[in-house]
C-alpha cells in the first residue's frame, strides 16, 4: 500500500509547525521523542513530544509512551485532518503519517537520536500492528535497540 502524498505533505507541514511550537516553548531543552497521535478511526491528529530534560526524573520507558508526554499540539493539523477525513483506507492514511515523519527525519528537522512514532491514543489491533511496523521504519538501529530493550517492541 502506498501513502497518499498529498496527505503526507500536509501532515509533514503541520508536524514542522507543531515541532516549532514545542521547541519554542522549551528553550534550552533537547528533543527526545516526537509522535503523531491519532484515534483508532484516524479522524483526530495531534503531535506530542518530550525532551531529555523531561525524562531526567522519570523511568526511561516513558520515552516510549507518547500519551504520557507533556507537550501535545493539535492546532497545527486542521488542513491535514481535513484531508485525512477524506481517506477511507486507515492503513493508507496511517502510512501517510509515517511518510510525513520520514520526511522530517530525512530533511534533518528531527535528529537521528530522537524517537519517532505514529501512535493511537486508544488503539485497536490494526493500529497496534501498524505502530510496531512504523517504529521500525522511522528509527535508526540505536533507537530501535533502546526501544526493544525497554520492552516496547
Amino acid at each position: 500500500m502506498v501513502a497518499d502524498d498529498r496527505l503526507a505533505e500536509a501532515v509533514a507541514d503541520a508536524a514542522r509547525q507543531a515541532l516549532a511550537v514545542i521547541i519554542d516553548g522549551r528553550p534550552g531543552e533537547h528533543l527526545a521523542g516526537f509522535a503523531l497521535c491519532t484515534d483508532d478511526d484516524l479522524m483526530s491528529l495531534s503531535a506530542a513530544a518530550c525532551t531529555r530534560e523531561f525524562l531526567e526524573c522519570r523511568d526511561l520507558a516513558e520515552l516510549y509512551q507518547p500519551t504520557e508526554w507533556p507537550d501535545d499540539v493539535a492546532d497545527c493539523f486542521e488542513d491535514a485532518r481535513r484531508i485525512l477525513s477524506q481517506e477511507p483506507d486507515r492503513t493508507r492514511a496511517f502510512q501517510s503519517m509515517v511518510a510525513a515523519l520520514i520526511r522530517l527525519r530525512r530533511e534533518g528537522t528531527v535528529a537521528d537520536e530522537v524517537f519517532l512514532v505514529v501512535c493511537g491514543t486508544d488503539p485497536g489491533e490494526l493500529l497496534v500492528r501498524l505502530e510496531e511496523v512504523a517504529v521500525r521504519q522511522l528509527n535508526p538501529a540505536g533507537v530501535l535497540v533502546r526501544w526493544l530493550d525497554n520492552g516496547a517492541g
